[in-house]
């Protein structure tokens, strides 16, 4: 069970780490605009 969960963890860690990264990008570039 825990095994499970902490694989769950690093699978959706590794997903949502590209998409931190585009999204603080668009921020960055949006504060470039203004």
């Amino acid at each position: 069970m825990t095994q499970t969960l902490s694989t769950l963890i690093n699978q959706s860690h590794l997903v949502a780490q590209p998409w931190i990264m585009e999204h603080q990008n668009k921020k960055t570039e949006e504060t470039y605009e203004n």
